[in-house]
């Protein structure tokens, strides 16, 4: 009788301990913010940094960061989640349009003007490269709220 007790009480213990070991764990952090999209403009000494973001409370707002406070700097403007729908949807077409639709670079060196970020993955937009710079400074123009 003790030992089937005993072994009761093991396997209980057991069985308790496996439960919360496989328990699973968040490690979200719900204070920062997630960017959609980053350019950041190296054209001058100065970097000019522009992102969409989105909060996690479902809010999205564009940051445009000079190096230097000017009237331009316009730290956080929130907009609505259409815009910021249609901003990220542009973007993105513009990414995909540089990465795949357009030829590729036949010079070895590069002289950055912009730092392409899409959701993590990196595209750089050279010097040489007048058709992306338009394009990109087309769609900057479009960001200034």
């Amino acid at each position: 009788m003790k030992k089937i007790l005993f072994s009761l009480f093991i396997t209980i213990g057991i069985s308790i301990n496996v439960s919360y070991a496989q328990e699973a764990t968040s490690n979200n952090d719900l204070r920062g913010n997630q960017e959609l999209f980053t350019i950041k403009d190296l054209s001058s000494k100065k970097t000019k940094i522009y992102k969409l973001e989105e909060s996690s409370v479902g809010q999205y707002y564009v940051s445009i960061q000079f190096p230097v406070q000017s009237e331009l700097d316009k730290g956080n403007i929130k907009i609505d989640p259409q815009d910021a729908n249609k901003l990220d949807v542009q973007f993105a077409n513009h990414f995909i349009t540089f990465q795949y639709a357009m030829a590729p670079r036949k010079k070895v060196k590069c002289q950055n003007v912009f730092l392409l970020n899409l959701r993590g993955e990196v595209q750089v937009v050279c010097k040489d490269e007048k058709e992306k710079i338009k394009q990109i400074n087309k769609f900057i123009k479009s960001l200034r709220v």
